[in-house]
C-alpha cells in the first residue's frame, strides 16, 4: 500500500517550517549588526574612515569558527540538549552583546566598542554553527530543500530588516535605543529555540579530533 506523502502547503505552513522561518531569520540579524549599523553609526559620530575600515577585523569570527565548532559537537550542554542548549547559549549571548555595543559612546571607548564587536561576531559564527547542524538533523530529507529555501529568505528578510530598523529610527530615537531593538530581534530566535523540541541524533559525540 502506498503511502500519502503530505502536501507542499501542508508541509510550508507546519510548526517545523515556522521554526526554521524563526532560526533563519535569527541566524540573519547580527552580522549586519557590526557589518553596516555599527559602520554607520561611527560616520555619523565622524570617527576617523581608517579606523572604521579596521573595525572590519571584527568579522574574522565568521572565517575561523572551523576551530571551535569540533568543540561544539563534543561537548553536550547541561541544559536543553546537544543542539538547542549551544543554540540558546549563542542567542542569549547576542542579545546582551548587542544591547550592550548600543550603549558604548564610539567616540570615546572605541577598544571596548571593538571587544563586543568582536564578541557579537564570535557569538554569531557560533550560532551558525549549530544552527546548521540542527537544521540538517531537525529536517528530513525530503523537507531539507523547502526548509533550506525558508531559511535562506529567512536570513535575508532579517538583513533587510536590521538594516531597515537602524536606518529609518536611528535620527529619531538615536543609535543606543536602536541597538535595544536589534538585541530584541534575537528573542524571535530564542523563542523557536526554546518551543523546538531536540532532533533525535543516536550517534555519540566525537571524543577525538580525528
Amino acid at each position: 500500500m502506498k503511502i500519502k506523502e503530505p502536501s507542499t502547503i501542508k508541509t510550508l505552513f507546519s510548526w517545523k517550517m515556522l521554526c526554521i522561518l524563526a532560526l533563519g531569520f535569527s541566524s540573519g540579524v547580527p552580522f549586519l549588526v557590526i557589518k553596516d549599523v555599527l559602520k554607520a553609526w561611527m560616520t555619523d559620530q565622524h570617527v576617523d574612515i581608517t579606523v572604521i575600515g579596521l573595525f572590519s577585523a571584527v568579522s574574522l569570527p565568521y572565517t575561523f569558527k572551523f576551530v571551535w565548532s569540533p568543540l561544539m559537537d563534543r561537548y553536550i550542554p547541561t541544559f536543553l540538549g546537544r543542539r538547542r542548549g549551544w543554540m540558546i547559549s549563542a542567542q542569549l549571548g547576542l542579545l546582551v552583546a548587542i544591547a550592550f555595543l548600543g550603549q558604548i559612546d564610539p567616540t570615546q571607548s572605541l577598544t571596548a566598542m571593538a571587544i563586543v564587536a568582536m564578541a557579537i561576531a564570535f557569538f554569531s559564527a557560533s550560532q551558525d554553527i549549530v544552527l546548521d547542524a540542527f537544521r540538517r538533523e531537525y529536517l528530513t530529507d525530503e523537507e531539507l530543500g523547502l526548509g533550506t529555501g525558508i531559511w535562506i529568505n529567512a536570513y535575508r528578510l532579517a538583513n533587510l530588516a536590521t538594516v531597515g530598523v537602524a536606518f529609518a529610527l536611528a535620527d529619531k530615537i538615536g543609535y543606543p535605543n536602536v541597538y535595544w531593538i536589534l538585541a530584541a530581534m534575537m528573542l524571535v530566535g530564542i523563542t523557536a529555540t526554546l518551543l523546538a523540541p531536540e532532533p533525535k541524533n543516536d550517534a555519540p559525540p566525537p571524543r577525538t579530533l580525528k
